[in-house]
Formats: structure tokens, sequence, C-alpha cells
């Protein structure tokens, strides 16, 4: 099949490679972060280092100035430490538009996607991926990766104290922490899958909502407002289980690693307790190692509270490579020469098991109109979707100008082949942000495409004018009117190709026969395609191509084809029955 999913491990690849990418330029801010970590953490040492040289030093001697300066140390060490955490807070900036730029990278990836791909996947859930899931990841990364160095240098260097206080109390302590370590890393596990279960409830959630707000006139409109409240209120509910589940894991997590420390402490004292009766440890040593082990407490839980948030963001990490694709870059295609012709040459295309189209044979020449006309089903939407480039044929060529579709470049393509479908998606703004959309385009221009589109008589009633906000996706303003400005849309970039696949369907005949003359009137040497069920448009076509389940069955002009009988005539013939 076309357009096949990318392999999660490729995904993960062109995501590795991303991240060096961008991370390799500011590999001296990671020096430095480092570097300041690792001397915070010592500056953080010494006030519990200091105390067993107060006591088997400086009280024995009685010296008062000496025990000033000490003092005078133990409270500027960590409120240097702490006053370093603004080198981090600079050095460290870059993360945040790292993160901008990854989500924005990540969207390229979908957008370059496939069709195919694209078609099969739900809407809310990559919106959720894309916004939250990045979200959460950056929230979490940012500040955190110099935050759990910092702890993990903290732990090592006061290791290192304890083990030079006594062997033997620091042996045992650590021996102790190892176990907790080893807990934590096996719920580790069933919070990481707890994660990945809320994050799934979560992009569910997204998914009811968008497809419920989407679908806000025909909720509306059969009176379903109750059978919508419904559906939200219980994947809230379910989604309120599952983050509550999530929570109460989390608190067990807390209050077992709570008891476990203050077991330790216990522990720790008897047997503190046990080597100073054994003569073997001061105690200076004692006061001095419980010192150092209650200030490295705190970094301890801190410590495996962050590794559990890491797990946490596994899950998402996952979800956002799943859908992480890397962007070909392509070296750039041929661009055709002007005018356009248009050739499709054996044109075949099998969606799973059921064949669509048949070895599809017809040449345009510039400046024509085409109809592509048939029963529903025949395959004449699949062969826009040819003609666009969005899937790719089994069999034959398209080409233009000569050039094979495949071989032409994709920005000439997407901005000289254009498609108004009759679903039109328009965009929250105003009637002129949505025909300039993307264009730098002067008022006349404007005017000219409004004029041609038959909107200039509309526009002018309105209050606004062409500054009117048509609302959310366009549901402010009528089908017709949709329909309207997507073809003015369209005229503005001036195509080589216009393919109207059903475009004016919901205009009335009358607005429909006056657009389309202007259309062709002012066309010169634009190539001009109809999908359509209303034959009165292929009336004025150079060219009427008839398809019956993937073949063209007829092909000619409409007087041509009028008298003759076959499958044309008997279209002309129920249209007229229905007037």
């Amino acid at each position: 099949m076309n357009g096949e999913l990318p392999s999660a491990a490729g995904n993960r690849k062109a995501v590795t490679s991303y991240a060096k990418r961008q991370l390799l330029p500011y590999w001296l801010n990671f020096v430095l972060i480092a570097m300041k970590n690792i001397v915070g953490s010592l500056l953080y040492m010494v006030p519990p280092f200091m105390s067993k040289y107060i006591l088997e030093t400086v009280l024995p001697e009685r010296s008062w100035s000496l025990l000033v300066i000490v003092s005078i140390c133990m409270v500027a060490a960590p409120i240097t430490g702490s006053l370093m955490i603004i080198l981090e807070v600079h050095w460290g900036r870059f993360m945040e538009q790292l993160a901008g730029r990854g989500r924005a990278a990540l969207y390229n990836g979908v957008q370059h996607q496939s069709w195919d791909w694209q078609s099969r996947q739900r809407a809310g859930d990559l919106m959720t991926r894309m916004l939250d899931d990045t979200r959460f990841i950056s929230d979490k990364v940012n500040g955190q990766v110099g935050f759990t160095l910092f702890h993990i240098v903290t732990l090592v260097v006061g290791a290192a104290i304890l083990l030079t206080l006594h062997g033997g109390l620091a042996a045992f302590v650590l021996l102790l922490w190892a176990g907790q370590t080893a807990l934590m890393a096996v719920l580790g596990r069933h919070v990481k899958r707890r994660a990945e279960e809320t994050a799934e409830r979560n992009s569910r959630v997204a998914e009811t909502v968008r497809e419920i707000v989407s679908a806000a006139a025909f909720i509306k409109a059969s009176g379903k407002e109750t059978a919508a409240l419904d559906t939200v209120r219980r994947g809230l509910r379910q989604e309120w289980e599952q983050t509550k589940r999530g929570i109460v894991l989390d608190h067990k997590v807390r209050l077992l690693n709570g008891t476990l420390n203050a077991c330790f402490l216990v522990l720790m004292y008897t047997a503190g307790g046990w080597f100073v009766l054994q003569q073997s440890m001061t105690i200076g040593a004692l006061v001095a190692f419980v010192a150092v082990y209650n200030w490295l407490r705190p970094f301890g839980m801190q410590l495996i509270e962050l590794l559990l948030s890491i797990v946490k963001i596994i899950p998402s990490v996952n979800r956002v490579t799943d859908v992480a694709f890397a962007v070909n870059e392509e070296g750039r295609g041929i661009v055709p020469a002007e005018p356009v012709t248009l050739e499709a040459d054996g044109l075949s295309f099998r969606y799973e098991a059921r064949s669509v189209l048949r070895d599809i044979r017809f040449c345009v020449p510039s400046g024509s109109v085409v109809s592509v006309v048939g029963y529903r089903g025949s395959g004449k939407s699949t062969l826009v979707d040819l003609l666009l480039g969005l899937r790719e044929p089994d069999a034959g060529h398209i080409r233009i100008s000569g050039v094979p579709l495949g071989q032409v470049d994709r920005g000439w393509l997407r901005g000289h082949v254009l498609c108004v479908t009759q679903e039109v998606m328009l965009r929250s703004g105003t009637i002129l942000d949505n025909i300039a959309f993307g264009l730098e385009a002067s008022m006349e221009d404007v005017e000219a495409a409004v004029r041609i589109a038959q909107l200039s008589e509309w526009v002018a009633h309105l209050p606004d004018g062409i500054y009117t906000q048509v609302g959310e996706r366009g549901y402010a303003v009528s089908g017709g009117e949709r329909q309207r400005i997507s073809i003015a849309r369209a005229l503005l970039r001036r195509p080589s190709v216009l393919l109207l696949d059903e475009a004016t369907s919901a205009l009335d005949q009358r607005t429909e026969r006056r657009l389309l003359e202007g259309l062709l009137a002012e066309r010169n040497d634009m190539i001009v395609i109809f999908i359509t069920h209303r034959l009165d448009v292929a009336r004025r076509s150079d060219l009427v191509l008839v398809l019956d389940e993937g073949l063209i069955a007829q092909r000619g002009a409409h007087d041509e084809l009028l008298a003759q009988p076959g499958l044309y005539r008997e279209l002309w013939t129920a249209q007229a029955a229905r007037r």
C-alpha cells in the first residue's frame, strides 16, 4: 500500500540524529552546567563536614576567632551554591528555544507525511502528542537535567565523605540506600505503565472533545446535546479514574520512600552508637556523620522523585517518537514549462484488494476545460488525489509539460496545481485572512478573485465587508459562501491547473452559472478540471471524461457524447428528469 508508515526504530534514529544536531552547538553550556553542579554540590558539603572540625579542633582549642571564621564559611558556602543557580538559568536558556524549535520540527514532519498516513490518524491524538506530550517533556527536562546531575554529584561526594568518616558505618548506610534504589526501580515500572495508560486516556478524551466540537452544527440540529454531554462526561470520568490511580500510586511510593528513610535513620543511629561504644568511632565523627547523612537524606529522596518523574515522561517520549518523522531533504525538482499541458498515461490504482482506477489515459492542452463525470464510486476523487500527488499510482504516469509528476519540484506543484473540494475547510479569521492565506497579495488582486468567485455583492452587504469574521472552521457563513471563498483563494494563486471537485455543489444554478462564466473567461492558459455530477458544466468543457467502475467508458465533447448511446446520455437524461 502507498504511504507506508515508517518504522518506530527509524523514527528513533531520526529523533536521535535531530537531537544531536540541535544540542551539539551548546556543548559548552552543558560543560558549564556540569561544572556548576559539581562545585555547588561541594559547597553544600561544607557545613556538615565542618561540624566535625568544630567539635574536634575548634572547640577544644577554645579559639573564638577560628570559630567565627568556620561559622562564616559554613553559612557562606551553601549561599554561594544557591546563588550559582542564576548561572545555570543563564546557561540553560537555550533549552526553551530548542523545545519550541523541536515542536515546530515535529509538526513539519507530520505535515509532510503521505495523505494515506494522515487520513488514518486521529486529529485529537496528534494534537495531544504535538502539544501536551511535548510540553510535558519540555517541562520535565528543562532545568531538571542539571538538577538531577546536582543531586547525583552531591550524593557521590557525600558518600565519599561518609566513607572517610567511617568506612563500616558508611558501607552499612550505602547498602540500605542500594536496596531502596532497587525497590524504587521495581516500582518505577508500575509508575511508567500507569503513565502510559493516563497519556492514552488523555488522548482519547481530546479526540472525543474535538469530534464533538467539530460536529456542533449536527449535534444542535439533531437535538443531541444531552448525548454529547454524556459522552464528554463519560470520557472525563474515565480520565479522572485513570489519573486518580496514578496519583494514588505516587502517594504510595512517597509513603514507602518516607517510611524507609525513617527506618534507615533509626538503623543508622543504632549502628553508629554501637561503633562509638566499641570505640572504633569518635563522638565528633559520629556527629559529623549524622550531619552529612541528614544533609544527604533530602537529596536522596528528591533524586528518587526526579527519577520517577523521568520514568513518567518515557511514555510521552515514545508517543512523540512515534510521530517524529524526518523531512526528506529532496533536491529541487524540475519546474515544468509554462503554459503547462497535463497527461495521464496508463494510470492504475488499487485500494487494498479493490481496483479503483484502471488504465486511465488522456492528454489536456493548456487552457483547456475538462469535466470528469460518473456515478459515485467510479474513481473521480481518487483521480484528483493522483493528479495532486497525494497518492502514488500503482501503474502508469502523470506528466506536466512532459515532466513526470514525481520529478516535478514539490514547491512548484503545491503552488500551481490546486484543488477546491466540496467540503471546504476555512480558518478562524476574516474573509480576507482566508482568501489571502500564505500570500502577500495586493487588495486589487484580492478584489479580482472575489469578483470572479461571485462574492462581491455578498461582501458589499456585510457590515464589516471583507473583514467579516467567518467563525470557527467557517461555520458562521453558509456552505455556498465557504465554497466561493475557497475558489477565490485558489484563483488568487493563479494556478496552472485548477481542480474543482464538486466545488460548486452548494451553489444555486444561477450563481454557479455566473461563477463558471467568469472563471472560464479569465482562465487564460490555466487548465480547469471539473469533477462534477452537474452536467451543465460539461456543456462548457472542451473534453468530457466519463468514468465507470475505474475505467474511462466514454470521452469527447458534450454534443458528441449526447448524440451517442452510453453512460453520458444516461446521466444527462436522469438529470433532466429531476428538474
